[in-house]
């Protein structure tokens, strides 16, 4: 069974990276940085920016240090799930987080910077990486809450 949980965790995973790099190759393609789109006026536009830094643009410039810490990241993850043989639904939760956390790599690695092009207008521009990372975090968290309220409420 737990060959089947580590099995989708990879699957999962790899699903999240090839669909934000085929995403984010359909819009360096088709278009020129900085040029939007709108989806569905006015919630949701494809707007092309790029980022040097972390969520938010927060840090930009320091590449090589979120290089390393998105190899940490991933490592760290992919560790868990072999060793520790999580259940299925903390399968599905890590690999959104590693998932993620692997798309962006990919583009620090290769491009030196994180295509984004998801705009809110409310929100910073973001891409499906950076969803799969927030949703994962979420689920994580969630996960986090119910297990301590149950291990208090066995007590």
């Amino acid at each position: 069974m737990w060959r089947f949980v580590v099995l989708k965790f990879f699957l999962a995973a790899a699903s999240i990276i090839a669909l934000d790099q085929i995403t984010k190759w359909l819009v360096v393609l088709n278009f020129h940085w900085g040029e939007k789109l709108t989806i569905f006026n006015p919630w949701l536009h494809f707007t092309y920016v790029t980022n040097t830094g972390a969520a938010f643009g927060v840090l930009p410039g320091r590449n090589w240090v979120f290089v390393v810490f998105s190899f940490i990241v991933v490592a760290g993850i992919v560790f868990y799930n072999w060793v520790y043989k999580p259940s299925f639904s903390m399968a599905v939760t890590t690999a959104l987080i590693a998932g993620g956390a692997a798309g962006n790599l990919i583009d620090r690695l290769f491009r030196s910077e994180v295509v984004d092009f998801i705009d809110l207008g409310w929100w910073p521009v973001f891409n499906i990486a950076d969803s799969a990372i927030f949703c994962g975090a979420v689920s994580l968290l969630i996960f986090t809450f119910i297990q301590n309220k149950n291990e208090v409420s066995s007590e």
